[in-house]
C-alpha cells in the first residue's frame, strides 16, 4: 500500500510505476486546508488518466462530517475508486450515514 499526498501531481504520477498492490490518494492529513480543492481536482484528474492496471485505487477522504469531506465525496469520480479510506470514524451510525450518502 503506498500513501500519496493529492496536492503533489508529481508524487500522483508516479505512485503507479512503484509496484504497490494498492494506491492511496490521501486528500486528508498530508494536505493542508488551504489546497484541499486543488488536492481533489488533482486526484480527481490522477484516476481518470492511469489505466486499470490491477492496482487497488484507494482514496483517503476527509472526514465525511466536515465540509471538506463533503466536497470530496462529491467531487471524485468514484466510479474509478475501488475503496475510499474514512478517518475519524466516531460511530457506526457514521458509516451508515457515508454508505446511505454514497447511494449503496
Amino acid at each position: 500500500m503506498l500513501m500519496t499526498p493529492g496536492n503533489r501531481p508529481d508524487r500522483l504520477a508516479k505512485a503507479a510505476s512503484y509496484g504497490a498492490d494498492a494506491l492511496v490518494f490521501d486528500l486528508e492529513d498530508s494536505v493542508p486546508p488551504a489546497e484541499k480543492a486543488r488536492a481533489l481536482v488533482l486526484v480527481s484528474q490522477q484516476l481518470r488518466a492511469m489505466p486499470r492496471d490491477g492496482h487497488e485505487r484507494c482514496v483517503r477522504i476527509n472526514s465525511p462530517d466536515s465540509a471538506f469531506g463533503a466536497a470530496d465525496l462529491a467531487g471524485l469520480p468514484l466510479d474509478l475508486v475501488d475503496s475510499i479510506m474514512v478517518p475519524k470514524v466516531e460511530s457506526a451510525a457514521a458509516l451508515v450515514e457515508l454508505d446511505r450518502r454514497l447511494g449503496s
